[in-house]
């Protein structure tokens, strides 16, 4: 949580998946989300302080995908489908 994502390690990435070496996984008890694991970028869902970030990231946007729904007459909402998957995931990370 305190590591900077380095310009290598985007590029990196960025080579695995067009080059077809990218490997991804389910992540922990989440249903719907695969994750490429990244040397010294991997989440550890046993850690207390990052599920709560995580929490807090989701419910957060969560609270932003309602707003594009509620303000300025809906012109900015995203597809009902966007706050069901957020719905889930907040759900999922409180089951941890």
């Amino acid at each position: 949580m305190d590591k900077k994502v380095q310009k290598e390690d985007t590029l990196g990435i960025l080579e695995a998946v067009v080059e077809d070496r990218a490997s991804f996984k389910q992540w922990g008890p989440f249903e719907d989300i695969e994750i490429m694991e990244w040397d010294g970028f991997v989440p550890d869902l046993s850690d207390k302080s990052y599920l709560e970030a995580l929490e807090n990231a989701m419910k957060s946007r969560l609270s932003a995908v309602e707003g594009f729904r509620d303000d300025n007459e809906g012109y900015d909402a995203l597809p009902e489908e966007a706050l069901d998957a957020l719905k889930k995931i907040v759900d999922e990370v409180e089951s941890i």
